[in-house]
């Protein structure tokens, strides 16, 4: 057995190394990013399944035996209803369903391999570095991007045009990034309230300082990224997950809190202000503010280390807490006090600073005014004056130049109507750089805050007063509910895979472009019906029922309250955390065992699951990974021909992948148009037609309810 513990290990850690991989190649949102993280999940979990099994059942050893629960089963049942909308032709594409059903297969074994694993440390650190690192890419991101053309080389990258300014690392969405900031947070932070000093020896001292200084950095890399991301839902979850923390647990460090607080204010500000004049700044932010952090907390630790201090601190638990808060809330109150002027540059990422203002004056006349100062000569800047209604509709009202006045002062005055929302005041600037030094509605001053993260906190206002973004979530889930209800096949086994993304088209009246639902629940009752969605909430009813109280609980409620808002299980490594959190939740003393014969069905589907599954994805990389010859010269029937054989050899691999055929389509069509130049080859053009009706038709089968593969079919016919 300790052979199998040692093997066990490499294993853990070959699963953390995948979740690092696919963390970095988008988050796995595209099926190319995620086939194979999905092959080597599918290929280590069956593996020990089997070994499972052996010990199980032919070894028979008690004391080794590999336990289950009804979870774990309920997971694989999940998996099986995404296979549902195949088994009964009721998908909208063949493709997405089988890619769809893998990934929650391997959701199933994700959670099998961390409930069995003895090394579960080994998981919580692998998931603390691979979010620190999208952190620390996040920081490249919107800055200079530095590290772009090797991420590249990789099939990975950057946001190129919504919200370049919001950090989001290579997972693209800064959403899913703050949740999974969040959630890392709350774990590391609980590892800072619990932390045990020792004055025992040296050796343990210096460990115990690493750890302390460790836990204390990422807690504000963590908790400044998150902030930084503009991620509104997030920063408000985990504020209050922090507090309710800080008067839940019994601790000798909760001061810390308040210092860890002033460190993240100040840095994100200077971030945020970076972002908008000078990008080579953040980096230098980032280094000063990481080492502060280090010598800060080395100090703190030798204070700390004072057992006297220790005792009284952890005597006065509830006071501590409570003046940690009270501190906290005097130092933002003096931050929404202190203002700084606003620097807007045209060589930043973000050559704009906008400002929605809302509780206007009523039938009155409301002053605006703007003071600007060019930082460098003959810069060209403009301001924008939009008004939005109750229905959300904008209009542009007026426009000023940077040769509209000679002095850079502004007067604009308004009168709302009875249908008024707010007033949108977009300043940007072509070229140059400027300051804008007075920004006021009815003296109400509008500029940065000096030692708050302003971006959020204008974002923040902006969800009180209600904006677009939850007025465009409602027209999603409006059109999710006419999918599901359009048929009983609809509500009963769902539409499969990306069924929403293929289908909403059809259904929606308003003018909008999504690809999700933004709301994980109502996505799978849209993919796998009423059975899905009911197996889903099933075992989470199971799951809290047999747990106890702890921060990983904490952690998966802030990552359940999420889903109502947004694509978290959009994502591969999401799903993978997701299904780790699922894992490490602490079960209470009395559990029921799960029926043996129960059991024995669980352990033999898996296997024959996947099997077909490892199949179909060795198939997927095998055509994902052929290359497609390349020709600089000009091209000639012998080069097509090549090009050809290539993509027919990948949809004899994977044939259900729509867009091999569409791309083979167009390869025939350039074959032809060398045909019609070769009089001895004009037999073969209506045999290659044939072909193109061919693929035609078989994308028309497995993508019948596929909007968007349907479009391009039909200009193909």
């Amino acid at each position: 057995m300790k052979k199998f513990f040692n093997i066990r290990k490499i294993i853990d850690i070959l699963v953390i190394i995948m979740l690092f991989i696919v963390s970095i190649k988008k988050g796995g949102f595209y099926k190319e990013d995620s086939i194979f993280f999905n092959l080597v999940i599918t290929t280590i979990g069956l593996g020990y399944v089997i070994y499972s099994c052996y010990i199980n059942y032919v070894k028979k050893a008690e004391k080794e035996r590999c336990k289950t629960d009804i979870v774990q089963v309920f997971l694989l049942l999940l998996s099986f209803s995404y296979a549902l909308p195949i088994t009964f032709k009721n998908y909208s594409s063949m493709n997405d369903s089988i890619h769809e059903m893998i990934r929650y297969f391997d959701v199933f074994l994700i959670y099998t391999l961390v409930k069995s694993s003895p090394h579960k440390k080994i998981y919580m650190i692998g998931i603390y570095i691979s979010i620190f690192v999208q952190c620390l890419i996040g920081i490249d991101s919107v800055a200079n991007r530095y590290l772009e053309p090797l991420l590249k080389h990789i099939n990975s990258g950057y946001l190129t045009s919504l919200d370049v300014t919001r950090m989001s690392g290579t997972i693209q969405y800064a959403n899913v990034f703050a949740l999974m900031c969040a959630i890392c947070g709350l774990l590391v932070f609980n590892r800072i309230l619990k932390f045990v000093f020792n004055n025992e020896s040296k050796k343990e001292k210096i460990i115990l300082l690493i750890k302390f200084i460790a836990y204390n950095l990422f807690f504000i890399v963590y908790s400044s990224s998150i902030i930084l991301s503009g991620s509104r839902y997030v920063i408000i979850m985990y504020i209050c997950a922090l507090i309710l923390m800080l008067f839940t647990i019994k601790s000798n460090t909760k001061l810390l809190f308040l210092i860890q607080s002033v460190i993240i204010a100040v840095y994100t500000a200077c971030i945020n202000q970076a972002i908008a004049t000078n990008l080579n700044s953040i980096y230098v932010y980032t280094i000063i503010t990481y080492l502060v952090t280090v010598i800060i907390f080395t100090i703190i630790y030798f204070i700390l280390n004072n057992k006297k201090i220790l005792e009284t601190l952890g005597k006065k638990n509830f006071i501590v807490g409570t003046i940690t808060i009270v501190l906290l809330l005097l130092f933002i109150l003096v931050g929404f006090r202190l203002k700084s002027k606003i620097n807007i540059s045209s060589f930043a990422n973000e050559n704009s600073i906008s400002r929605n203002i809302y509780n206007l004056k009523l039938d009155e006349e409301n002053k605006l005014s703007i003071k600007i100062k060019e930082n460098e000569p003959l810069s060209r800047y403009k301001i924008e004056i939009f008004e939005r209604n109750k229905n959300y509709e904008t209009t542009l009202i007026q426009t000023y130049h940077y040769y509209s006045t000679i002095s850079g002062e502004f007067e604009f005055n308004y009168t709302p109507e009875e249908d008024f929302k707010n007033l949108t005041v977009k300043v940007s600037v072509e070229s140059g750089s400027i300051k804008v030094t007075e920004f006021k509605i009815n003296r109400h001053n509008l500029l940065n805050y000096m030692l708050l993260p302003s971006n959020i906190i204008y974002r923040l206002i902006d969800s009180l007063a209600g904006t677009t973004s939850g007025n465009d979530r409602i027209l999603y889930a409006k059109d999710a509910l006419k999918i599901i209800t359009s048929s009983p096949k609809n509500f009963i086994f769902g539409v499969g895979g990306e069924g929403f993304n293929n289908m909403y088209e059809s259904f929606k009246k308003e003018d909008y472009s999504s690809t999700e639902v933004h709301n994980i629940y109502l996505q799978m009752f849209v993919e796998s019906g009423l059975i899905g969605i009911s197996i889903f909430v099933a075992s989470l009813v199971l799951l809290f029922k047999n747990t106890k109280n702890s921060v990983y609980r904490l952690s998966l409620i802030l990552f359940l309250i999420h889903g109502f808002f947004d694509l978290d299980f959009s994502f591969m490594f999401s799903m993978s955390i997701f299904a780790i959190l699922l894992a490490l939740q602490k079960e209470k003393k009395k559990v029921k065992k799960v029926n043996e014969k129960l059991l024995i069905l669980k352990d033999v589907t898996s296997i024959l699951v996947g099997s077909v599954v490892l199949i179909l994805l060795v198939r997927q990389n095998m055509a994902y990974y052929t290359k497609i010859p390349k020709f600089e010269e000009k091209i000639s029937l012998e080069s097509q021909e090549k090009v050809i054989l290539a993509y027919e050899k990948i949809i004899k691999l994977d044939g259900y992948d729509s867009s091999y055929r569409l791309n083979l389509n167009d390869e025939y069509l350039k074959y032809i148009e060398l045909l019609k130049k070769s009089t001895n080859n004009l037999d073969k053009i209506d045999m290659v037609n044939e072909k193109i009706n061919n693929n035609l038709q078989m994308i028309t089968r497995y993508d019948k309810n596929n909007n968007k593969v349907m479009k391009k079919v039909n200009k193909e016919a």
